[in-house]
């Protein structure tokens, strides 16, 4: 389970498929296992559905090293006062409140830090109010690949995000030589066991510690820290598949 769309619906202010809804409430009820992909995921959706939490289990996202350490070149020159969203204008990204704190620090320090967001621009989110914002580019959705060159060329990648069950965009920016900043939401941060509280968002509405937080990072580089702190073995795709076939092995 990666995802939950009658969540993200309340969340995101949207009602465009409530076929989809059902059929998710129809998967839940009908599944006899339900493998969340990461702890910190399992911990939300039982408390959303209780009623489920008894066949809830977790089977982390696994992540394709061998096509990530290709792309680690972290002495690529990099533009310091680059920082990379994506996600678009989305609610459940909460990239407004990243692109609103970035605009008081640069007026506050002195500095001229910008933000590029990477995303859908939709009218019934945040997507407007965050091309209003001067330090802030809106762009629409690009290829993965242009995506890896922007991360190898920029210094900081944050995840902000309200609802985050893992977020493969915070491993790709670490192996792409991006800094990281991320909040307590995203379920990817349970492998990168290097994070200090500096490194994790708390309240992701908080502008102030948003602030506080982004400083620290540009002040302090944290890339090849967190990068070396995540055991890329048990993090794999093959163990990840090692896992779920010995969980499906107890259904046959």
């Amino acid at each position: 389970m990666h995802g939950c769309l009658s969540w993200e619906y309340e969340l995101n202010n949207n009602s465009t498929n409530q076929h989809g809804i059902d059929n998710e409430e129809l998967m839940l009820e009908s599944a006899d296992k339900i493998l969340c992909v990461s702890s910190p995921y399992k911990e939300l959706i039982s408390k959303r559905y209780p009623q489920y939490a008894q066949k809830l289990g977790v089977l982390t996202n696994g992540i394709n090293w061998k096509d990530l350490n290709k792309k680690r070149n972290i002495s690529i020159a990099r533009n310091s006062s680059s920082i990379v969203l994506m996600g678009g204008g989305r609610i459940t990204k909460r990239n407004l409140q990243v692109c609103q704190a970035v605009e008081e620090i640069n007026k506050e320090d002195n500095t001229n830090l910008k933000v590029t967001v990477y995303g859908y621009y939709n009218e019934n989110d945040d997507s407007k109010a965050i091309s209003q914002i001067a330090c802030a580019n809106f762009h629409h959705v690009i290829p993965q690949v242009e995506l890896f060159n922007i991360l190898n060329s920029s210094s900081l990648f944050i995840q902000n995000s309200e609802f985050e069950p893992f977020s493969l965009g915070v491993i790709e920016a670490l192996a792409c030589g991006c800094n990281v900043l991320m909040s307590c939401n995203v379920g990817a941060r349970e492998v990168i066991k290097g994070l200090t509280d500096n490194e994790v968002i708390n309240d992701v509405m908080d502008i102030s510690e948003i602030k506080l937080k982004i400083r620290q990072v540009i002040q302090t580089s944290n890339n090849e820290r967190l990068w070396s702190s995540i055991d890329k073995v048990s993090t794999s795709n093959e163990a990840s598949t090692e896992r779920l076939l010995t969980i499906a092995s107890n259904f046959l």
